[in-house]
This record gives structure tokens, C-alpha cells and sequence, in this order.
């Protein structure tokens, strides 16, 4: 069975040692993988995976254009690597940079609101929304908790259903199944939302097969993504909970990688 892990991260070989010690510092997670284009494809070997997505974050105004320029790089390197963009929200104008990441053949961007320090629901970031929805651009947030950020929430499922909401032909994807270990508000909020995809990604050993299912069933099959969040976690690991529901073949194969195909457009 063909599998896309819709949520990776690495780095250039030159930074790539030197930004995973700080994550794993500021996370305590230790990774499975070097956070490389090497490391990743021993991963996809080792874990029988056929596609990654790269979901790049920068964090600043001055990161914009080397992480994207790294993105471009290995969008549809060897069939196996496909990268979205970055655009800092508070950068002096990210509506350029998000032109630039159309111009380049990019088909979505990654939000972090902890690591980029934003709200996701207000309204200073609608203009980047707005482009997104009219430029048919995928937006991946990072949703729920994050390790990193313990006293902060800045992506909760209610402050994401506001924007599902206010931009309803914006293809959305909620990490973390929506919001990670806030499984009870991704139920109340999330689930049903027509625009709205939830990946899979760090979720194995936080989540209860029961939970995962009832999710999975509320939201719908054709909305759930496949994913790891390497390198701090893999494939064998987070395929473990999706084996183990006992889902059909035919819904597995739209988790592991059609879902994904068609919500991208490859």
C-alpha cells in the first residue's frame, strides 16, 4: 500500500545539527532521524513510505527566503519530496512572498502560531488567508498543544473553526489531528467542517484508539491525512494506531496517501 506522510521537517546539512539540538532542547523530544534530505529518505526506505511533504517554518522575516528558497529546492526531488512554503505573518509584506511561492510551483504553506507568535484567528493575519483561499494555496496549522510552548495555546480547535469558518474555500489542514491532546474540543469544534483535513502526525502515543476512531468517523475518512512529524517520530510508530482500528482497505488506502494526492493535486 502506497503511503505520503503529509508532515516532515528538514533542514539544510549545514544548519541541520545545530537547529534539531535546539528543538530537542526546547521540546526535551529526542528525534528518530538527522532532520535531512538523507535522513528522511532512509526514513521513507526503512518505513516503506512513497512520498513527504515539507512543512518549512520560518520564524522570522530574515529566515523567509532561504527557507523557501531550500523548499523550492526539493519540491519533487526524485518523486519522493514535495515542499510547501513559509511566510512569516509579520514579515513587511508577506502577500509578495506568498506570490513568489505561487510563481514557484508551491501548493501550500505551514503556520506555526506558537513558534511564529500569532493568534490564528486574528484578524491581522486574514490578508495571507485571504490570498491562500483566492490562490488555491493549502494552509497546514499547527493545532493544539506544543511540548516546546507549555503555558500557550495558540491554535485551539474554537479559534480554528473561526477561520475554517470565515474563509470556507480555504483548504485547511489541522495538524496534529486538529489539536494535539485536545482531543474533546476537535470533537465539539472540528469535526464535520467541510474545508477542513486533520493529518495524523505525533499522535500514536497520545491518543486512545477510541478517541482516533471516533474522530476519525465524525470528521470523515476522506478528510484524514497520514503523518509523522519527523523527525520526532516515524512511520512504523504512527502507522501502529492506524493499523490497529481495523479500518478497510479501501478507507486505509485514502488515509495513506489518496487523500493526500487529491487534496494536493498531484
Amino acid at each position: 500500500m502506497k503511503k505520503f506522510d503529509f508532515h516532515i521537517h528538514l533542514f539544510p546539512e549545514s544548519i541541520a545539527t545545530k537547529t534539531v539540538d535546539h528543538l530537542s532542547k526546547l521540546s526535551g523530544l529526542t528525534p528518530f532521524y538527522e532532520a535531512t534530505t538523507c535522513g528522511l529518505l532512509k526514513h521513507m526506505s526503512e518505513c516503506k513510505i512513497d512520498k513527504s511533504l515539507l512543512l518549512p517554518i520560518a520564524t522570522n522575516e530574515k529566515q523567509e527566503k532561504n527557507v523557501n528558497d531550500f523548499a523550492i529546492s526539493l519540491n519533487g526531488e526524485g518523486d519522493k519530496i514535495v515542499s510547501f512554503g513559509s511566510v512569516y505573518p509579520f514579515s513587511e509584506n508577506p502577500i509578495a512572498t506568498l506570490e513568489y511561492l505561487v510563481a514557484n510551483n508551491i501548493k501550500g504553506i505551514k503556520l506555526h502560531p506558537e513558534y511564529q507568535e500569532f493568534e490564528v484567528d486574528e484578524k491581522g493575519l486574514y490578508p495571507i488567508y485571504e490570498f491562500c483561499q483566492k490562490n488555491n494555496l493549502v494552509v497546514v496549522f499547527h493545532c493544539g498543544k506544543d511540548l516546546a510552548f507549555p503555558n500557550r495555546c495558540n491554535c485551539t480547535p474554537e479559534k480554528l473553526k473561526k477561520v475554517v469558518k470565515a474563509f470556507p474555500y480555504m483548504r485547511v489542514v489541522g495538524a496534529h489531528l486538529g489539536g494535539w491532546k485536545l482531543w474533546e474540543e476537535v470533537l465539539e469544534h472540528l469535526c464535520g467542517l467541510e474545508n477542513l483535513y486533520l493529518d495524523t502526525a505525533f499522535i500514536a502515543s497520545h491518543i486512545s484508539q477510541t478517541m482516533f476512531l471516533k474522530i476519525c468517523e465524525q470528521h470523515g475518512i476522506d478528510k484524514i491525512l497520514f503523518a509523522t512529524d519527523f523527525p520526532w517520530s516515524n512511520g512504523d510508530k504512527e502507522s501502529s494506531l492506524i493499523d490497529s482500528i481495523g479500518f478497510s482497505h479501501e478507507d486505509l488506502e485514502k488515509i495513506y496517501y489518496k487523500n493526500a494526492i487529491e487534496l494536493i493535486g498531484l
